[in-house]
């Protein structure tokens, strides 16, 4: 969630949670779909949420650190920042 959180000036955020996920949107330049399809590319499973009325949101459950590590990675490299 503080790695999201770091993300936010390029739109993205995910609201505080107790579950095993995030719900992370994206309302910036980055898209759901394309986050979707970068994570996808690396490896990753996580559910778009467009039939949930949640068209710029995606579910990423929370897993090893390593992968998280990845993940947030991947997310960076999308935003064009050094991961």
């Amino acid at each position: 969630a503080d790695a999201i959180a770091m993300l936010g000036n390029h739109g993205i955020s995910a609201p505080p949670s107790e579950a095993n996920f995030l719900l992370v949107h994206f309302e910036g330049s980055v898209t759901a779909s394309q986050a979707l399809d970068a994570l996808a590319e690396a490896g990753y499973a996580v559910r778009h949420l467009p039939s949930q009325g949640l068209p710029n949101s995606l579910r990423i459950t929370i897993g090893r650190t390593d992968d998280m590590t990845r993940v947030i990675a991947t997310l960076r490299q999308l935003c064009g920042e050094a991961a």
